[in-house]
């Protein structure tokens, strides 16, 4: 019975809402005209994985995945953090003839590539975030085509969004 009564005084501590998730959006894909959307678990105090997704009607399409570091111990998952990550970008271009002119017919290109961030949380109401940052990496055009063997990402955002 003691050992019933043990577990059974342990279980309210069980329904407390871990709030492990986030959602968001960037306010600077509203600019560009895009949707710009995120989505992050959170692993413990300082660390989460996750990934954005960005959407440009029928132009473009990219995936990041991330993994993200926190430096403050206080709290879960906010304040400073540096984040490594991984690009996926597929896109329309207009490919060249051989004098270099450009070809009315659109191809769909890919690219991969890596990259680092930095940036900063602030968590409030216990639920609301906002974060802030900036991205930037190496992609390397995967299609066969004229374009460019390499290129840089630069990525600015500053994100709200929602725990649960």
């Amino acid at each position: 019975m003691k050992k019933l009564l043990l577990l059974l005084s342990f279980l309210p501590l069980l329904s407390f809402a871990q709030e492990n998730n986030e959602v968001k959006i960037n306010a600077f894909g509203i600019f560009k005209s895009r949707i710009d959307i995120g989505y992050e678990r959170i692993i413990n105090y300082n660390a989460g994985i996750g990934s954005y997704f960005i959407y440009q009607w029928k132009e473009k399409y990219t995936v990041m995945p991330y993994y993200r570091f926190y430096t403050d111990n206080e709290g879960i998952a906010k304040d400073f953090f540096i984040e490594a990550l991984a690009i996926y970008n597929r896109d329309k271009y207009s490919p060249l003839d051989d004098n270099g002119k450009t070809l009315n017919n659109e191809k769909w290109g890919s690219s991969l590539g890596i990259g680092a961030g930095v940036g900063e949380k602030y968590v409030f109401l216990s639920n609301l975030f906002v974060e802030a940052g900036l991205e930037a990496g190496i992609v390397k055009n995967l299609s066969a085509s004229d374009r460019d063997q390499y290129g840089g990402l630069f990525r600015l955002f500053i994100s709200a969004g929602y725990r649960f």
